[in-house]
């Protein structure tokens, strides 16, 4: 059974963020308009995207990850590309009203999280 992906996305700050492992992050690599943490072996442990009002490159995405010498396995690719589907045409100035607000927390927020597994 494949590990649950997290998408969290925080419209207030026009950031994404995919999950692909529960690894630490040991280091954090700036690619311009996206991030990609690794954990200590090198492997991805998510991807951030810097700005939601544009299309992520899943194709400069998948390049910068091939190019750590760790590859790309076949359940990244896809949920990268789910990924980009997720948060295409999102916009920071949506309604708050779209977004639930976290358990435990007060005040309005724009943050919201989504737990799927994928095949």
């Amino acid at each position: 059974m494949a590990a649950p992906r997290k998408v969290t996305v925080d419209q207030d700050a026009d950031a994404g963020y995919l999950t692909l492992s529960d690894a630490p992050v040991r280091r954090t690599a700036d690619h311009g308009s996206f991030l990609v943490d690794r954990s200590a072996d090198g492997s991805p442990v998510g991807i951030e995207v810097l700005t939601l009002d544009r299309p992520l490159d899943v194709n400069g995405v998948l390049e910068v990850l091939e190019e750590s010498g760790t590859g790309v396995d076949p359940r990244t690719r896809e949920l990268l590309r789910l990924f980009a589907a997720q948060i295409a045409g999102l916009d920071a100035r949506a309604s708050r009203s779209a977004y639930e607000r976290p358990a435990g927390t007060t005040g309005p927020t724009r943050t919201w999280c989504r737990t799927t597994e994928a095949g």
